[in-house]
């Protein structure tokens, strides 16, 4: 029975040209075949034109990794009318380099013997890169930890192999002793010597590797990075500091967060009227839990600041269509220190307290352990 013409949406076809997703309607009992409809952007980084798709209803299928063609088809093979599946696979572009695809779809019973496959395809190849680079990274940091656990006895060991050996060596230094041993001891003692200061680089780079987060006070860091904001800022901006109540700490990376800080706190000096006062509120936040920030304790570092004489405050959360004569760099301080809160487990905001103010959010313990 031929498929009736498929005709995408106005909302259909925004998403596609928005998004690097593929819309498909796929036979579940032919081997996973059906047109796709995909937008400019998406087919230009597979390296097909979007026509292709749509008029080869067998271009996509022929296109998933042969390891992952067999699995993808036995499980929508699988799905009963009313069920949907959710399958990860590589798909080979025209040259021959590899994309990583979401696919989620629906079976729906059309009626007349016809069951069809109603899904959508999701372009993850950059998340699965950053997924497999955080893995690599907490590898190497199990890997510092264990021989970090490991270095105490280790150097012992190699401590007592050194003392024994150099005493040994020095005792049959008087003795009458063939030179071919005299060379052998020196050999051991000299490729002991070498071990431990090579597993004393070794434990330096784990060191290095570990990551360096710790429980420190949110008080006595702000009061430690103070003077330097102040230096930083320069004489035409004022800095108004306000430490709140907060108790608890936090267990974080300290010099990434003073990074942050002076980020943000050197934005915002750009963006101040001369003579303008700059206010830096440290305070405590409880989260009731969203899908960017789980509910919980927060230490919340904000910024914002009025114009002289009490005006109403500025806008400063920053967009690429204000005055500011560099949006571009603005944007990318928010970017890249929304990127670092997430990875310590907080949320940067922006446009908050009607004030258009910048609030850092970083977990609070009650332990130091």
């Amino acid at each position: 029975m031929p498929r009736p013409p498929w005709r995408v949406s106005e909302s259909e076809a925004f998403l596609l040209e928005m998004l690097p997703i593929a819309l498909y309607r796929a036979d579940r009992d032919a081997g996973f075949s059906g047109p796709r409809r995909l937008g400019d952007t998406l087919a230009k980084s597979i390296g097909f034109k979007p026509v292709a798709f749509a008029a080869n209803a067998d271009l996509w299928t022929s296109c998933i990794h042969s390891d992952d063609r067999g699995r993808v088809v036995a499980q929508v093979e699988s799905c009963g009318v009313g069920q949907g599946f959710s399958v990860v696979y590589r798909l080979i572009c025209a040259d021959e380099s590899e994309r990583v695809f979401l696919d989620r779809g629906t079976v729906v019973d059309l009626g007349r013997g016809r069951i069809e496959i109603r899904g959508v395809c999701l372009d993850i190849t950059e998340r699965a890169r950053t997924d497999r680079r955080l893995l690599w990274s907490r590898r190497l940091e199990a890997m510092g930890a264990v021989i970090e656990d490991m270095a105490h006895d280790l150097m012992n060991m190699l401590s007592v192999t050194v003392w024994n050996l150099d005493s040994l060596t020095l005792a049959f230094g008087s003795m009458d002793m063939e030179e071919r041993h005299r060379e052998r001891m020196a050999m051991a003692l000299t490729s002991a010597t070498s071990g431990a200061r090579l597993f004393k680089e070794l434990v330096a780079y784990a060191k290095r590797t570990v990551s360096s987060r710790k429980a420190i006070d949110p008080a006595d860091l702000l009061r430690r990075i103070e003077p330097a904001l102040r230096l930083m800022l320069g004489d035409t901006v004022k800095l108004a500091v306000e430490f709140g109540e907060v108790p608890g700490q936090l267990r974080t990376d300290e010099a990434e967060v003073e990074a942050m800080l002076i980020a943000l706190a050197l934005r915002a000096g750009r963006r101040l009227p001369e003579e303008g006062t700059l206010r830096l509120r440290l305070s405590s936040e409880v989260e009731s839990g969203t899908a960017e920030l789980p509910a919980g304790d927060y230490v919340a570092f904000s910024f914002d600041h009025a114009e002289p004489g009490g005006a109403a405050p500025r806008t400063f959360a920053g967009s690429a269509n204000d005055s500011d004569p560099s949006p571009g760099d603005d944007a990318l301080c928010l970017d890249l220190v929304s990127d670092a809160a997430r990875l310590l487990g907080g949320q940067l905001r922006t446009g908050v307290d009607g004030a258009e103010s910048v609030r850092l959010l970083l977990p609070r313990i009650y332990r130091s352990d």
